[in-house]
């Protein structure tokens, strides 16, 4: 790793000591929060994580719903999305968290939450790197983060998977919240492509998201990856919108 990559590198590395820092020092002088009951002491005790029913098997290999909800959602799945595995249905204690970290500005809940998606990477298969679902650079300034790119890097972390921004926003979009099927589909028709210069060729990824719905914007950076050259693209979420 040289020139630029060793200098990328090494800009991550010490904003994520700074991260560390500024998060202990908040965490002493405002312990945090569960998100589900209110409880300080941490972002979720112990009695509301054991109440958040997880997915997992028996489920349908590729979109990763458990057969008890009766039948798979492979239908709402671009051809290029092979695989989708989430931690759990977006319900009880991960709902406000997830709102919290997007809305509420609680960028300090992505290391939690990171650690907690980490439980849903795929055990088979090998895997090249990890890629956050990109904002547009103008939603991007008016939350001050990325979500995605936050849980990717907190998955990275406990994975040694490295995180690839490989993906860009062509365009502005409407938020997702609100739209059916066929509107959040055409909402984000063409609006992903491949970073210029980046060599996705042969890749294996896992896309990284906080909840997957109709899989509308998931389908669309699977497309744009694998134009791209990937090999195989799957994706990775904290929670998943069960009909």
């Amino acid at each position: 790793m040289i020139g630029g990559e060793h200098a990328l590198a090494m800009g991550r590395s010490l904003r994520g000591v700074g991260r560390d820092l500024r998060g202990g020092v908040l965490d002493t002088l405002y312990p945090p929060r569960c998100a589900g009951c209110g409880r300080r002491g941490g972002w979720v005790c112990a009695a509301c994580e054991r109440a958040l029913p997880k997915l997992g098997e028996p489920w349908c290999g590729r979109c990763g719903v458990p057969t008890r909800y009766g039948r798979c959602r492979c239908d709402g799945l671009g051809e290029s999305l092979q695989l989708v595995r989430s931690v759990a249905p977006l319900d009880g204690w991960l709902r406000p968290a997830i709102h919290a970290l997007k809305y509420g500005g609680e960028a300090a809940r992505a290391d939690h939450l990171g650690e907690f998606l980490a439980t849903a990477l795929p055990a088979d298969g090998a895997i090249d790197g990890l890629v956050p679902v990109p904002l547009h650079p103008a939603r991007l300034r008016w939350r001050g983060f990325n979500q995605s790119l936050l849980l990717a890097e907190a998955v990275a972390a406990r994975s040694g998977l490295p995180v690839r921004q490989a993906l860009r926003r062509t365009r502005t979009t409407d938020p997702q919240v609100g739209l059916d099927a066929q509107e959040r589909a055409r909402n984000v028709t063409d609006a992903f492509a491949v970073v210029p210069g980046i060599d996705l060729d042969g890749a294996r990824l896992l896309l990284v998201d906080d909840v997957i719905t109709t899989a509308s914007t998931l389908s669309a950076c699977a497309a744009a990856l694998a134009g791209g050259g990937a090999a195989f693209v799957g994706a990775l979420t904290l929670a998943r919108e069960i009909d």
